[in-house]
């Protein structure tokens, strides 16, 4: 398996797992807003 691929699946999981966090700071973190939208294909 590729790196990348393991990284990126990691890092979505991850994602996955907080996004109601993300979902409670998003409007504050612009970055966060941009991350979720570009994992949540």
């Amino acid at each position: 398996i590729c790196e990348i691929d393991l990284w990126v699946s990691s890092y979505y999981h991850a994602i996955f797992e907080i996004r109601p966090y993300l979902k409670r700071t998003k409007t504050q973190f612009p970055f966060l807003k941009f991350v979720e939208k570009s994992f949540m294909i």
